[in-house]
């Protein structure tokens, strides 16, 4: 399943960018610290502890906000923050897809959903580098307009390039729910 092996993707990439950052600063405890937690979270996920994507992500989460003190590139925590958000939702999506038996539609739902999440963590990522990049000030009324043009602009791109599979009006998309309800 292609859920699975982007999940474990995104959980490396989540351990390795802060893992990359304190090898360059040559805080190598650091890196093993961070190399041994990417592998409990690892084997917590292959041994399917509800849990443990959920903590794990809190726990890079806070030490990602920490990694500028450390004088590590703000850049490489958020990069590691996205690659989180991705396994906390690729996380997600795998408990709720396994009431699907049918391989047309798991396919089919599962291809939707990567298509949405690559699409928001895209845009979330260069939202991300443009906040660490442009620094001038906005005052609120400005700055909240132009987030609510972004998010405006943003939703309709997702709407239009991945449009929400078809299904009879009425039905749930999952087998199992529109067998329960009759």
């Amino acid at each position: 399943m292609k859920t699975r092996n982007l999940l474990f993707f995104s959980i490396c990439l989540t351990v390795l960018f802060p893992a990359v950052g304190f090898a360059l600063r040559g805080m190598y405890p650091a890196v093993g610290l961070n190399l041994i937690m990417g592998l409990l979270w690892l084997g917590l996920t292959l041994k399917e502890i509800p849990w443990s994507t959920p903590a794990f992500f809190l726990l890079m989460c806070m030490e990602n906000a920490l990694l500028p003190l450390f004088g590590i590139s703000p850049f490489l925590a958020l990069l590691s923050v996205v690659s989180g958000l991705a396994s906390w939702d690729l996380h997600a999506f795998m408990n709720r897809i396994t009431v699907l038996k049918e391989p047309v539609v798991l396919h089919r739902f599962e291809q939707h959903h990567l298509s949405r999440l690559g699409l928001t963590l895209a845009g979330g990522t260069v939202l991300g580098v443009l906040g660490l990049s442009i620094h001038f000030h906005l005052g609120f009324f400005l700055a909240f307009i132009l987030g609510m043009a972004l998010l405006v602009i943003f939703w309709a791109l997702i709407t239009r390039i991945a449009p929400a599979p078809q299904h009879a009006p009425g039905a749930s998309p999952f087998p199992e729910e529109s067998r329960e309800e009759e």
